[in-house]
């Protein structure tokens, strides 16, 4: 019999930086949940796969923002090299919301790419949705550097409300068309905002004393971020987006609005509980790594001992989800509970799994990774394409769930395996 209760990997610090998120994690959800009843019954489901397609494109655009060297600023020795490291991040979002800025003057046509005319009237906000998506990201690693994990929460508490909010109020006001995008980016921006400012005051000068050789030097440092890391997140992000950008041209929006309903519902909660593992364990595990201390007993225990907690009530959702998301949302989202059900085993593996992706980043195996992803996102391409074919919506989901989650136990048993060797070498 399984014993938790003397199990130190949910004991220690790990255990409150990992509360702080997770508490705020499950605040912001729920918000969201309680807005969403409203907010199906104000808009269209084809509202909803309009604003899906919008941020997928802008979350594929983001990641150039930083050129993914956000992701380095936890790992310098002194703060210093991680002040250098944020204002070279800084300094790439400026280029690229410029050549955003530029893009969007071509709307008309980025639209007709995926047949659907009325991107356009959207296109010419997407360099803000870009450019607050890469300043957060920026802001979201130095505090994680400095273990401020009160910001992170405050912010994913403000994003939730403000942007709930003035979704509501725009679809009250009957800007059906505008309310849903609107919201978004000032909801965006108001959290950036709210997240930034109390603590400016305090390090703001720090972030803003720039010294253009330390910033050479961290570029170099760190160039496997952009050289790599950058495009495995290209890859990881358009694997993730990959059935909204396909699927669109050929199916309905209503149909890309379920999806995306399914996504927000279910994967996004999932992704969020997974990113506050992610945020609370990576510097403890660099740390480790640093200091030639064992991990393979945290990895085993954690991946399994997850999978096990979580299991019994994934099981139990399968045969409530239709009536369920047709009970808050409104019975024609019936259909959304039946995605979320193709999609359990993905979304159970992204917490055990997923929750660990930084260990490519420790230990140093960024190219391989690369090679990873771009593989998967070949078989998940495959996956949809199939479905395209037979013109079969629900299929397509269904085959791209399954190959995803191939993809994520074929990442956890290479990770196992460089941890191992990693072990012997101690």
């Amino acid at each position: 019999m399984i014993k938790f209760k003397n199990n130190q990997i949910f004991k220690s610090e790990y255990v409150r930086d990992s509360a702080i998120l997770l508490t705020s994690n499950v605040v912001s959800q729920s918000i969201g949940l309680l807005v969403y009843p409203f907010l199906t019954r104000i808009y269209a489901a084809s509202d909803f796969g309009l604003i899906n397609l919008f941020m997928s494109i802008g979350g594929i655009v983001s990641i150039f923002a930083t050129a993914d060297y956000h992701n380095a600023i936890v790992l310098p020795d002194n703060d210093k090299k991680a002040v250098a490291t944020f204002q070279l991040g800084f300094l790439i979002s400026a280029v690229v919301f410029v050549a955003t800025l530029i893009a969007s003057l071509f709307g008309v046509h980025i639209a007709a790419l995926f047949s659907t005319p009325a991107l356009a009237d959207f296109l010419f906000f997407m360099p803000f949705y870009v450019w607050f998506l890469a300043l957060w990201n920026l802001y979201n690693y130095w505090y994680l550097r400095t273990k401020n994990y009160t910001q992170i929460a405050l912010y994913s508490i403000s994003q939730s409300v403000s942007a709930s909010a003035i979704k509501i109020g725009f679809g009250i006001g009957g800007f059906l068309h505008w309310g849903l995008l609107v919201g978004t980016i000032l909801g965006q921006l108001t959290a950036t905002l709210g997240s930034i400012i109390p603590k400016f005051k305090k390090n703001g000068q720090q972030l803003l004393q720039v010294d253009r050789l330390e910033i050479k030097e961290v570029a170099q440092t760190y160039s496997n971020f952009p050289k790599f890391s950058l495009i495995r997140s290209i890859v990881v992000n358009l694997s993730g987006n990959l059935p909204i950008l396909l699927l669109t041209p050929y199916f309905l929006l209503s149909d890309i609005g379920f999806f995306g309903m399914a996504l927000v519902l279910a994967l996004r909660p999932i992704n969020m509980i997974s990113s506050a593992l992610y945020q609370s364990l990576y510097p403890k595990l660099n740390t480790k790594y640093i200091a030639g201390e064992h991990i393979m007993p945290f990895f085993k225990k954690f991946t399994t001992r997850s999978l096990l907690i979580i299991f019994p009530s994934f099981l139990v959702l399968y045969f409530l989800l239709p009536q369920l998301t047709g009970f808050i949302l409104g019975a024609k989202w019936e259909y959304t509970g039946k995605l979320i059900q193709l999609m359990l085993p993905w979304l159970l593996l992204n917490i055990s799994i997923n929750s660990l992706a930084f260990m490519p980043d420790i230990f140093g195996k960024q190219k391989i990774e690369l090679w990873f992803e771009i593989a998967a996102i070949i078989v998940n391409f495959c996956a949809l394409i199939v479905g395209i074919y037979t013109l079969n919506f629900y299929g397509c989901i269904a085959l791209f769930s399954a190959t995803s989650s191939f993809v994520i136990v074929a990442r956890g048993l290479w990770f196992y395996s460089f941890i191992r060797i990693y072990e012997k070498s101690l």
